[in-house]
């Protein structure tokens, strides 16, 4: 669940009940938070094709797709390639040179400035287009950050470090540690929330779902 669609009462409530929070692995833990709605939750990364042979791959079955649908809109399924990368240029995530991103347009499952460029393109266009937060991951919520005992944590934490916390109904609320005294300060906003993103993208391919 993206911490965006939670009540901060229930983040609270973990924090301050939280008997055994688990630490997660900064890398891997900020890795999956932006990979998810990150822009974007990607099926699992397979095996790399070389860029030819993508390119290849995605002619052949295009031309092979005139009769098809060859813009993409609501309900179209999609496969992109795609950069995202700060304002001072710091790229985030890329997924070039990879598996590409198969999302289906309108459905939620990536961010709605991401989404909404997609929506407007054809097959083989690409776009840059900049995302202010409202439309990206969010401006900074105040009341994502909260303070609990510091006795409700284990004794090796540090700030930088990467909890999970878990909520009345058993889902978990991975959160940043900021700071370390009497309280222990976590910030459960996205580690992209509040910043401007630049996105290169790529439309290689869209069709009606099957």
């Amino acid at each position: 669940m993206d911490p965006h669609e939670t009540d901060p009462e229930d983040l609270a409530a973990s924090a301050v009940s939280a008997a055994a929070p688990e630490v997660l692995d900064n890398e891997a833990s900020n890795k999956k938070r932006c990979t998810r709605r990150r822009v974007l939750d990607a099926a699992k990364k397979q095996k790399y094709l070389s860029s030819q042979q993508k390119e290849d791959q995605y002619t052949a079955r295009n031309a092979s797709n005139h009769a098809g649908i060859m813009k993409a809109s609501e309900g179209t399924v999609v496969k992109v390639e795609y950069t995202g990368s700060l304002e001072d240029g710091t790229v985030f995530d890329s997924n070039v040179g990879g598996e590409p991103l198969e999302f289906t347009i309108d459905e939620g499952s990536v961010i709605k400035g991401f989404n909404d460029t997609v929506k407007e393109m054809s097959i083989g266009d690409e776009k840059e287009v900049t995302l202010p937060p409202e439309q990206a991951y969010g401006i900074t919520r105040q009341s994502l950050i909260i303070s609990a005992p510091r006795a409700n944590f284990p004794e090796h934490i540090k700030i930088g470090q990467t909890l999970a916390l878990q909520g009345p109904n058993g889902q978990k609320f991975p959160g940043k540690i900021i700071a370390i005294g009497s309280e222990v300060t976590i910030d459960f906003n996205h580690p992209l929330a509040g910043k401007t993103l630049r996105f290169k993208i790529k439309l290689l391919d869209a069709k009606k779902p099957d």
